[in-house]
């Protein structure tokens, strides 16, 4: 099935893809695309604009902090998560990342995109609940942090800026003794 023309954007910073988010009611932000396609190719959802977060170098990553806490960046893949040493220090992220259906959609899924689209078939929702994550959830103005079992409010409903429509998120899972 084709779909239908949309425009395009691929920024390179988050404010510039905050600023394109914000500048239309119709535009989506792109993460891996695993499920954001489907649901365009369903006809579920039509964006005017999709807003390709590919290349914001600052929302990829896993760090490890001194106290065990893991941050992961909103475009980082489940693979990039199987692969990474430091997520180790948290073995169930990576044991549940290798569950999710094959090698293709792992090199492309997002934990951003997994978490935001929210899912009720998505892995990471309940088990960043379990374990005791930290959503930090940015806007245009304003960034906060709002624990996993506050962000998710139900199928496909999360926590927002008041004042923002569009967010993006980093995921920070709790010390291993969560």
């Amino acid at each position: 099935m084709l779909l239908r023309e949309v425009e395009y954007a691929r920024p390179a910073r988050v404010q510039e893809a905050l600023r394109l988010l914000g500048a239309n009611d119709g535009a989506r932000a792109l993460a891996g695309g695993q499920t954001l396609i489907n649901v365009m190719k369903a006809r579920a959802a039509s964006p005017d604009v999709l807003v390709d977060l590919a290349d914001i170098a600052e929302l990829r990553g896993i760090e490890l902090g001194s106290d065990g806490t893991l941050e992961l960046g909103a475009m980082t893949t489940y693979t990039d998560i199987i692969d990474s040493a430091e997520a180790r220090a948290r073995p169930i992220l990576g044991e549940v990342c290798n569950q999710i259906a094959d090698v293709q959609v792992r090199n492309r899924g997002t934990i951003g995109g997994n978490v935001c689209s929210n899912d009720p078939t998505n892995h990471l929702p309940p088990l960043l609940v379990a374990i005791g994550a930290t959503m930090t959830i940015v806007g245009q103005a304003v960034e906060r942090s709002v624990p996993a079992d506050e962000f998710f409010l139900g199928v496909v409903a999360q926590q927002r800026h008041s004042t923002a429509r569009h967010r993006l998120c980093r995921c920070r899972p709790g010390p291993p003794d969560t």
